[in-house]
This record gives C-alpha cells, sequence and structure tokens, in this order.
C-alpha cells in the first residue's frame, strides 16, 4: 500500500442523512472519529 499506514484501518458508514468514519490502529483503539450530517434528498414528494 504505497503512501498508506498499514497499521491502521478506516471503517466509513455512508447513510440516508449522515456520514460516519472512525480510525482504528491495529490493535484495536479508535485513533479518531467524524461524523457529518447531510439533508436527505427526495426525487419526488414521499419517496424515501
Amino acid at each position: 500500500m504505497v503512501g498508506m499506514n498499514a497499521g491502521m484501518f478506516l471503517g466509513v458508514d455512508v447513510g440516508k442523512t449522515s456520514i460516519k468514519a472512525g480510525l482504528f490502529d491495529t490493535a484495536g483503539p479508535q485513533l479518531a472519529a467524524y461524523n457529518a450530517y447531510y439533508p436527505a434528498q427526495r426525487n419526488n414528494a414521499g419517496w424515501v
């Protein structure tokens, strides 16, 4: 993996109204976390 630290893992969850990410080292501890919310997009009224 060029340019990346192989001793870390990045988890990303993209949902309907937010995105969340967590950075973990290989031993398990969480090193960083981030979340951002955004409005749900609907093409037509009542659609989810």
